[in-house]
């Protein structure tokens, strides 16, 4: 049981058998920063503080397991997202009505990934038993199973759909530390694969055929498709910076692609990988490759889940383990060469209460979608404001902002609430400079905190 310290009152009564808890209780932990609950026994459980809906008191979640990725189908104007406890969710996101759910797509396997094909209609899925399977998004029906799970120890930690040369791909990478391609034909086939030395964790394509890849040791890869070779290595990082701890996670968990800076190529940064150390790094992957930026995506030195960029390159929205979202403006950092500074921090905010697991962004309404390990999927203005969580009973119009969000949800407000940390949530950071001052962050609570 949870008790309240203040009043002597129950908070929570945790039931062993529904939390799947076995074994006798050896020690138990909260971490404020991240509402989690963890408790050893035999085993190890983590257990999310969930969000109370103000208006009627009752629990509500978008997902009844942590959310693990979402993607924006821009065709039809829908958010499609993927949980822990094998569910794909559609939704529209001008309402944020619930439009179809898919369950058990990997026989009760986590949906670990996720990508859209170009024209809408289908989307692949991996899964944390190592499976690969496309769907169709109308129906909701399996149309081929790309490679059959095996194990665990298999599992995908990211796909996408590729064309090289004409010819059309699926690429995954995962804990086997393979890099997968296989022919996009219903027909199976045996896959080419390109070995890692680590867990791979991301990956992404540079036209025609340069594919970046990342590992949780800290490796930043890029392979020439055609050869089989590597490209070049940009996992030799410098020294950590002085206030960086020696014991810092290396685990690189994006790579991503600059689309339009190809006619740059060669002279700018066209590759934004997050990690290690909460530090977002922008690389020049010819003549061997080369550091052109370095800047920290995280005062606290968490670890940033996710990157997405915005309309046209723009903007580079990045997303951490305590639930900040950033707003960056890249617009021509980098692109002439090396950077000693960092690029302007347009707007950050407290997006979720524990780790985000996903960031996309809707440029055409400029728009994000968040997904964490709450449960929760949220829709923000690029100005920080909450338009509404998927899931809540009120719809919303994206193009009335009377019909948003007007107030906090609850497990953000509560950590805002705190009076030391009030004065700092509201500062802002001096207009003269355009550089972010991250004034009062370092403790790594607190609600929307906006900026310029």
């Amino acid at each position: 049981m949870v008790w309240s310290m203040e009043d002597q009152t129950c908070l929570a009564n945790i039931i062993s058998r529904a939390s799947h808890i076995r074994g006798e209780l050896a020690t138990c932990y909260f971490s404020p920063q991240q509402r989690v609950l963890f408790i050893a026994t035999d085993t190890l459980a983590l257990l999310q503080l969930r969000q109370k809906d103000p208006k009627n008191g009752s629990s509500f979640t978008s997902h009844n397991a942590t959310v693990l990725c979402c993607q924006y189908n821009t065709r039809l104007q829908q958010v499609i997202s993927c949980s822990e406890g094998s569910v794909v969710k559609i939704w529209d996101l001008n309402t944020g009505a619930p439009v179809s759910t898919f369950d058990c797509p990997h026989e009760r396997s986590a949906v670990t990934c996720m990508t859209l094909d170009n024209s809408g209609n289908r989307f692949i899925t991996g899964g944390r038993d190592g499976s690969l399977r496309k769907w169709d998004y109308s129906t909701g029906g399996c149309v081929s199973i790309i490679r059959q799970g095996a194990d665990v120890s298999d599992e995908v930690n990211r796909c996408i759909q590729v064309d090289i040369h004409s010819n059309r791909y699926i690429i995954s990478v995962g804990c086997d530390k393979w890099i997968s391609i296989f022919p996009n034909s219903s027909v199976p086939v045996s896959p080419q694969s390109f070995r890692h030395r680590e867990d791979i964790v991301s990956v992404d394509l540079w036209p025609p055929n340069l594919l970046a890849t990342s590992s949780c040791g800290g490796e930043v890869l890029v392979w020439n498709l055609v050869s089989g070779s590597l490209f070049c290595q940009l996992g030799s990082l410098p020294s950590p910076l002085p206030s960086e701890p020696s014991d810092e996670d290396l685990n690189v968990c994006k790579v991503l692609f600059i689309p339009s800076r190809a006619p740059l190529q060669k002279t700018a940064a066209i590759l934004v990988t997050s990690g290690p150390g909460g530090c977002i790094h922008l690389w020049n992957i010819f003549g061997g490759g080369r550091l052109f930026g370095k800047f920290s995506g995280s005062p606290q030195q968490a670890t940033v889940t996710d990157l997405a960029l915005g309309k046209g390159d723009i903007l580079l929205l990045s997303v951490d383990q305590l639930g900040w979202l950033r707003i960056w403006d890249i617009a021509g950092f980098a692109q002439h060469g090396p950077e000693t500074t960092k690029p302007t921090l347009l707007c950050n905010w407290r997006a979720h209460a524990c780790s985000i697991t996903s960031v996309v962004c809707v440029p055409e309404q400029q728009l994000a979608v968040t997904s964490a390990k709450d449960c929760l999927l949220r829709l923000w203005s690029h100005q920080g404001e909450l338009i509404g969580t998927f899931g809540q009973q009120e719809r919303w119009d994206v193009r009335k902002k009377e019909t948003w969000r007007q107030e906090l949800p609850e497990d953000l407000r509560v950590l805002t609430e705190e009076p030391d940390l009030q004065g700092a949530l509201r500062s802002r950071p001096p207009s003269n400079t355009g550089i972010h001052t991250e004034v009062g962050m370092g403790l790594g609570r607190g609600g929307p905190l906006h900026s310029g």
